[in-house]
């Protein structure tokens, strides 16, 4: 995942498509948010504090949403499905 997320980073800094950077996001945020479920942070930093425990799993749909509305140039091709 993560591999996957610094090649979409690339690709974003070199053709700045906006749509390659929500989806390193996405990967990114899905990554940290199972690492977070598996105790990850917790075992390797000590990171104990619950309150950031899902909060990676409730930024997916947006991340995913923003990616594909981009991707799919919904403003410019169906406009009533991107509002």
């Amino acid at each position: 995942m993560l591999a996957l997320t610094f090649y979409n980073l690339f690709i974003f800094a070199g053709t700045r498509n906006r749509s390659f950077f929500y989806y390193a996001a996405y990967t990114l945020t899905y990554c940290v948010a199972w690492a977070f479920t598996f105790h990850v942070p917790a075992d390797v930093f000590g990171f104990y504090d619950l309150r950031w425990h899902y909060v990676g799993f409730f930024l997916l749909p947006v991340l995913n949403t923003l990616f594909y509305l981009h991707f799919l140039k919904l403003d410019q091709r169906l406009p009533c499905w991107a509002a």
